[in-house]
């Protein structure tokens, strides 16, 4: 349930094999990053326009694995939480997934201009994308690349590690 623009994720437990899969599963995970906290909002990216808000929940830790499924392109999204080996199982919670409602390619667009303001550099070569088999999203060659071609500049001002994370909370 839940309104427009709105996903559901609730835990799944064993279901029975013998029944006919939806077409078209769609499948995500992540890892929880170091540093999360119960509540926190992540971003998780499905495709070259579509991106989740994941809200970390109260029991998972940082290493344990949110995995996401939905049967169809616009079925609900369900979530179980894998915990990291070796921790004691808790009670599972469901998790409200929202579409981020940013459009990811002037997002993509303003990041190059701060690299370029900030003097980094993002060749013209790749561009932000997605390739089969996983349709993960990052960066993609759209052009040939020479042995030793820069491909990419980041000064350390615009470096995002969870330190510089910590240090602007």
């Amino acid at each position: 349930g839940g309104g427009a623009g709105t996903w559901r994720c609730s835990i799944v437990r064993g279901g029975d094999p013998s029944t006919a899969a939806a077409p078209q599963r769609r499948e995500a995970s992540m890892i929880v990053p170091e540093g999360a906290k119960a509540g926190q909002r992540l971003s998780l990216n499905l495709g070259p326009d579509e991106a989740l808000a994941v809200t970390v929940p109260p029991e998972a830790r940082p290493g344990d694995r949110l995995e996401f499924f939905a049967d169809g392109a616009e079925g609900p999204w369900r979530c179980r939480l894998v915990k990291l080996p070796g921790q004691a199982p808790k009670v599972r919670r469901a998790v409200t997934l929202t579409r981020s409602t940013e459009d990811m390619h002037t997002i993509y667009s303003e990041l190059l201009a701060a690299m370029d303001a900030g003097g980094g550099m993002v060749s013209p070569r790749i561009t932000r994308g997605a390739a089969p088999p996983l349709g993960v999203v990052g960066m993609v060659a759209h052009q040939g690349i020479a042995d030793g071609e820069e491909l990419l500049r980041v000064p350390a001002p615009l470096q995002m590690s969870i330190r510089r994370f910590k240090e602007t909370e």
